[in-house]
């Protein structure tokens, strides 16, 4: 029997190599691609920087973001896969940026809301200490 599978062999060499190629490649492009990778990013990172109120303190950027999202789309379809890829890279950093701006916007208002309260803090340990002399002086 393994005189016969090795004679026969010799003929199903070239099948098995095309079928093996035609197998990986099949499998290949059922993979998703990175370049759509990088789009699911893009837009997920831009919905986020939506939901999140971003347009308030980073509009420019997340609008900036929406156009190269869709200009990558453009490009992808006309086979230009790097421009594509570049502008989603793009896109999202437009994005994370937006996002950025609207966490420093939030930290800085809470930062003066500190301030604010600090102030008022030691405008009362002020009162409380003239008080406090007042009646000092009184006894």
């Amino acid at each position: 029997m393994l005189k016969t599978c090795v004679s026969t062999g010799k003929r199903m060499v070239p099948a098995l190599v095309a079928a093996s190629f035609f197998g990986m490649a099949g499998c290949a492009s059922n993979e998703p691609s990175p370049a759509g990778d990088r789009f699911a990013l893009a837009e997920s990172t831009i919905q986020r920087a939506e939901e999140a109120g971003a347009y308030e303190h980073g509009g420019a950027e997340l609008t900036s973001a929406r156009e190269k999202l869709s200009q990558a789309r453009e490009a992808a379809e006309e086979g230009e896969v790097e421009m594509a890829g570049r502008l989603a890279d793009e896109a999202q950093l437009d994005a994370e940026l937006a996002m950025a701006m609207l966490q420093n916007a939030e930290a800085q208002a809470a930062v003066q809301e500190l301030r604010d309260s600090i102030e008022t803090l030691r405008e009362e340990i002020e009162r409380d200490a003239q008080q406090n002399q007042r009646a000092r002086q009184t006894l």
